[in-house]
This record gives C-alpha cells, structure tokens and sequence, in this order.
C-alpha cells in the first residue's frame, strides 16, 4: 500500500514539475511569492508589534546610561591624554629651570645668559598633540613662547588668564570656552577655545613661577567625546567646575535653560525634561580630572521613533523572510534544483561536453539557456585549446629557425673543417686557432636544435666567441672565467650569456684594452652568473641596479631584453637581468637563476 502510495505521489510530482518548468523562471517564481496568506502576514507583524514595542519601553534607560558612560569614558581618556603630558611637561626640571631663568632675564633686563632650549619641550609636546589649537609658555610678568598663536596677551597686567593663573589655588585652571586674548582674527570673528593652564611652580620654594597654557577647539573637542554619536539624538553640554560654559550642542533657546536645568536635576541622576517643546532624557555627572559637569540631553521624542523604526524594520525584513522561505515549495525547488545539479555534474567532469557528450535539457527557462551556452562554450574552448597549442608550437619553430635555421650545419662544419686543415697543411696556426673556434662555437650554439644545455657548455660557448672577438679586435680583449665544478653541471637555456658579453663588448669598447669578469656562484637562493667589464658603462643611468625589463631597448639592444622575458617566462618574475654601473667605470651585468636547476637541488 506504502509503495502505491509513493509511486502515486511520486508520478504527481513529476507531472507538476513538468507543468512547472513551460514557464519561464522569473514568472514561476513570481507567482510563487503570492502564496503565503495575507492572514499569517498580518498575525505576524502584530506580535512582533508588541514584543518591540515592549522591548524598546524596557530599554531605553539602559542604552542612555550605555550612552553616558561612554561618552564620560571618552571624556576622561581625552582630557587625560592632554592633562598628564602638560602636567609632566611643566614639572620638568628643564623647564622649571628655564622659566626661571627668564624671569630672571626680565628683572635685570640682562639677555647675555638666556637660552631658548626650551622650544624644543614646547614643540615636541605640541607636535605629540595634534588636538591642540595652539600653545603658550609664560612667566611671572610676559609671555615667553607661543605657537602656533599667543592664547594670553603677553603681558601680566592686561592678561586675565596670567593673574587668574597666579592668584588660583588650584595647580591645573579651566578656562572654559573664551576667546584667547591676543588674538585679533578670533576676537573678530568671535571664535572661541577651550583654554587651559597649568602652574609651573618653583622647585625650592614652591611658588608659581610661570603658567603653561593650550586652546582646543570646542568643535573637535566635542568630536573626540562624541565618537561619531548622531547630533540630532544626543546633545552634550560641558561646563567647568566654576560653571563656565565649555562646549555645548544645544541651540541658544535650549542652553538659556542650562541654569534651571543644573539646578532641578540631582548628580548622577538621569530624568526627562521638556526643553523648547521637546523632550529630553537629561543626564548629569562630574568627570575627572578637572572636575568638569558632563551634562547628555538625548532627545527622548527622537530616539523612541528611530529605535521604533529600526524595531519595525527588522520585524518587516523578519516577515519577508519568512514568506519567501514559505513560499519555495517542494514542487518549485525541484524544478529548478534539478536542471542545476545536472549542469553541476556536467561541470565536475573531467572532460568537458564536446568530448563527454552534450547536456540534454528541455524547456524553454534560464537554465535551459544556460545548458545550451554551456555546451557551446566547450566546444569553443577545445577549438581554442587546439588552436592555441598549434600556435605555440608554430611559434617554438619560428624561434628556433629564428637562430638556426639559416644556417646548414652539416655544410658549414664540413666547410670549417676543410678551411682548418687546408690552414694546418699551410703551418698558419693562427688561422688554425680562429677557424677551430669558430666551429666550436657553431657547434655549441646549434646544439642539435636543444633548447638547454649545461652551464659548462654555455662557457665554452662565450669562451669560443670571446676567441674570435680577440682576433678582430687584434687581442685589445681579455677575459677571465671563475666558476666552481659544483655549478657546471647545472642545466640553463642556451645562448644567455653571448648577448651579454656581445653588449659588453659594443657598448662598452673604447681605444684601450677591454678586460671581462665572468663568474658563477650561489647568492642567497639564487644562482648568478655575472659578467664584468671595464668599458664605459651606461651613461644614461647611474650606480644603481636597473632591471633590464624597465630600460629602453635603445640603451641595452633587443638582444638582452629577449634574454630576460625568456628568464621569466620559464622561472618566474623575480628571475632575469639586471645591469648596474660601476663604481669607477665599466658595468656589471648579473642573471638572477634559480638555485634548483643545479643537479643536487
């Protein structure tokens, strides 16, 4: 009975998928995104309702009390960071000293001992503190330094920050939000600063002796604290202990009624009040170090429709979730999970359609289209494929008959052989020599057509051009080969080194002798090969190592820069040539090899 049952049901989901699958995907799941009743819709966004609505009730003292405290934390940490390196900047015994000093200077007028040393304390700490507007160093009667402007008049007995700052009985003063004193552009624009100082005290007698003052910027100051919190949700006002105003984000309405408000609400206690027409959650406490009034006015009307909204939001995004998981029925994954698992095994195939058979789907859906492209691109990409290694190999022939094809070397060794022993029948052993290594170095640059060959034989081949180039340029040319035996054997392309000793010998040959240095040995982990010689150099470059890569093929041939894309082409981007100047004259080229083409790597 089971099994009838299943082939039943079976046979009807597979008559449904094949209805499903004559309409186009989009469509059917269009259609299949109306399927969830409204009734379920609507039963859930009511409960969410409620259970949001309950949530932001019960949440909203703790997220301001949240809000507060980072914000006090914020507050500490910035004044703290300002406070401690001002305060041990002026107990510096340096600056205590030099403060003192100039006190002294000012009594007796007498310049002659006086030293500016300590710009160098002042600079640094303002360099240290990039928040800070400007600071000012004074003594007991004038100004003694100030950068980047004056925050005092200068003068004791027209400064009230300099006799405020003698008269205190509070080592560390806060000025609150003023406008500096000595600062004609700021008084005119009224623009005003956090101002605060510092006594500088006498290390004898404990008597104020100086004052060192700094200016913030109230908006940055508010910034710091602030933390990138919304302006319109939260308002911070901060007054110092003497109830001058340091920085507010209220509107002049809204701060007129600052004084009411320190007044009704208690310290470190949290209550709502209707300021200009709006509700505020108000805060207050007193942070450290200079025992400012932290007061946060969150506006209460503002954060309950935001947080409402947000509530709402997630319920909605919640909702559609739920539809749509709803929704995808059985009926309609198949009819879509199907032709995709079939174009995914089709996918995991080692070979690709055009040699593993066609996908067959029917229909006229995206996944149709998709097995149809899919099947024209293998057959595309083997067409390439094929393509492609013809080419490379049309291409290795044309290189290769590029350097040897021009010559027959059968005929050109049976003539060297025939000029030789036609010479040695002559006694002309010179002759002898030359035409001996001019078929040595044929033989070894043809090489039967190998594209590699070892070391050794890459020096015997620069040696035997290095021969020939002696007699033409009637022995003007010396040369010297140093390689260690556990090198030879390893295994490079051929025909690297000649266009570099060619280079060397073009480029850098002048009226006297030409002495070359070739050398292999292990540097780090790779393998150099370099050639040294005595010439010119490259004028157009200076003692630096210049990558061929990146130098004009005027300046170093074509020759050299084939030689380096070969080198990278088979090694890799960190291999190839490199050519450098030396310090007195001459120019060392050096070919970067891996070590692994040695026989015991």
């Amino acid at each position: 009975m089971s099994m009838k049952k299943a082939g039943f049901t079976g046979w009807i989901q597979e008559r449904i998928t094949v209805l499903l699958r004559k309409v186009r995907l989009t469509k059917r799941l269009l259609i299949s995104s109306v399927a969830l009743p409204a009734i379920t819709c609507l039963f859930i966004i009511l409960l969410l309702s409620i259970t949001a609505y309950s949530t932001i009730t019960g949440s909203e003292r703790e997220h301001v009390e949240m809000v507060e405290r980072m914000i006090q934390y914020n507050l500490n940490v910035y004044l703290e960071s300002i406070i401690t390196p001002l305060n041990a900047l002026s107990t510096k015994t340096s600056l205590v000293s030099a403060v003192n000093n100039y006190n002294k200077v000012i009594a007796t007028n007498d310049w002659s001992h006086y030293s500016t040393e300590i710009s160098g304390d002042i600079f640094s700490y303002f360099a240290d503190n990039h928040d800070l507007y400007s600071i000012e160093l004074t003594g007991t009667e004038s100004s003694i330094i100030s950068f980047p402007d004056n925050i005092t008049s200068g003068k004791l007995e027209s400064s009230q920050f300099m006799r405020r700052m003698q008269e205190s009985g509070k080592r560390i003063v806060s000025f609150g939000n003023c406008v500096m004193e000595n600062n004609t552009v700021l008084q005119k624009e009224e623009k005003r600063k956090i101002v605060i100082g510092v006594q500088i005290k006498s290390k004898l007698y404990s008597n104020v002796i100086g004052s060192l003052f700094v200016s913030i910027d109230p908006e940055l100051f508010i910034e710091k604290i602030a933390m990138g919190l919304d302006e319109s949700l939260y308002n911070i006002v901060v007054r110092t202990a003497d109830d001058f105003l340091v920085s507010a984000k209220l509107c002049p309405e809204e701060q007129e009624t600052l004084g009411t408000v320190l007044e009704e609400l208690p310290d470190q206690e949290a209550g709502v009040l209707e300021i200009g027409g709006t509700n505020y959650l108000v805060s207050k406490s007193v942070t450290n170090p200079l025992e400012w009034n932290l007061m946060i006015f969150t506006n209460y009307d503002r954060m309950i429709s935001k947080l409402t909204q947000k509530i709402y939001l997630c319920i909605l995004i919640g909702i559609i979730l739920v539809v749509i998981l709803v929704l995808v029925t059985f009926f309609v994954s198949q009819s879509i999970i199907r032709p995709i698992n079939q174009l995914v095994t089709a996918m995991q195939q080692d070979e690709l359609p055009a040699e593993n058979g066609e996908i067959q789907l029917t229909g006229s859906d995206e996944l149709t289209y998709l097995a149809q492209n899919f099947n024209e691109m293998g057959i595309r990409i083997h067409t390439l494929f094929r393509e492609n290694m013809e080419a490379q190999d049309q291409n290795r022939k044309i290189e290769l008959d590029s350097l040897q094809a021009q010559i027959n070397p059968h005929m050109l060794y049976n003539t060297l052989d025939s000029i030789n022993w036609m010479a040695y029948l002559s006694g002309t052993d010179r002759i002898c020599d030359i035409i001996h290594s001019l078929s040595a170095f044929y033989r070894l640059t043809l090489n039967q057509g190998k594209l590699f060959h070892s070391i050794q034989d890459e020096l015997e081949q620069v040696e035997y051009y290095l021969m020939l180039e002696q007699f033409i340029y009637n022995d003007k040319i010396s040369y010297e080969i140093q390689v260690n035996d556990a090198y030879s054997d390893g295994v490079i392309p051929r025909i690297i080194l000649q266009p570099i000793v060619e280079n060397a010998i073009l480029h850098g040959f002048v009226s006297s002798e030409l002495h070359l240095v070739i050398r292999v040995f292990a540097e780090k982990e790779f393998l150099m090969i370099t050639v040294e010689d005595n010439g010119s150099g490259i004028s157009a470059y200076g003692k630096e190592e210049v990558p061929v890569s990146g130098m004009n093929s005027s300046t170093n041939g074509y020759g050299l820069k084939n030689i380096d894309e070969r080198l990278k082409l088979i090694y890799g981007e960190k291999y190839g040539i490199t050519l450098q100047n030396q310090e007195e004259k001459g120019l060392l080229a050096r070919v970067y090899l891996p070590q692994q083409i040695l026989p015991d790597t």
